[in-house]
């Protein structure tokens, strides 16, 4: 298996570490949309006080910056909206080792360490590590969820607390 693959099912590698790609739920992707859009009102608040500050020291009109935020904004509320039409669950995937789990690959993957771990949910579908400033949610196949539930609760801090939830 080549570097860039990632199983359906959960697998150990040469390494020791395991891989697997896994579909999310529609409501975890809306989730980070929401994020994306808040980051970009945030960003377009800056520039718009930022450039309303600049046309009243040097006398200029301030349309330039009300019309670039006006289009900033509605490309990204086009764009995250298109994503959300989409059909069906986005996939992710997973590299889980001894002291980490990364989700994502590359310049999009995050590495999130278990001794950050403050809270951990456990559900049917997912297991979600919360540090101090968020963490991420580990989807794995109904098949793996026991071995990977159990792999990463012995590697957590004596500290961290643990809650377990219903889905029905």
């Amino acid at each position: 298996m080549s570097l860039f693959e990632y199983p359906d099912r959960v697998t150990l590698q040469d390494d020791g570490s395991y891989r697997w790609e896994c579909a999310t739920e529609k409501a975890y992707e809306r989730k980070s949309y929401t994020i994306t859009m808040k980051v970009c009102i945030g960003i377009s608040l800056f520039v718009l006080v930022y450039g309303t500050i600049l046309s009243v020291m040097f006398h200029q009109s301030p349309w330039i910056y009300i019309l670039s935020d006006a289009a900033f904004l509605l490309i990204a509320f086009l764009i995250c909206l298109g994503m959300d039409r989409l059909p069906g669950n986005a996939r992710e995937i997973y590299h889980l080792t001894d002291t980490y789990i990364r989700s994502g690959y590359g310049r999009s993957g995050a590495s999130f360490s278990f001794n950050r771990t403050r809270e951990v949910i456990v559900s049917e579908k997912y297991i979600e590590l919360k540090g101090k400033f968020g963490g991420p949610r580990i989807y794995v196949p109904a098949e793996d969820m026991a071995f990977v539930r159990d792999y990463i609760l012995k590697r957590l801090p004596g500290e961290a607390n643990i809650k377990y939830i219903d889905e029905d």
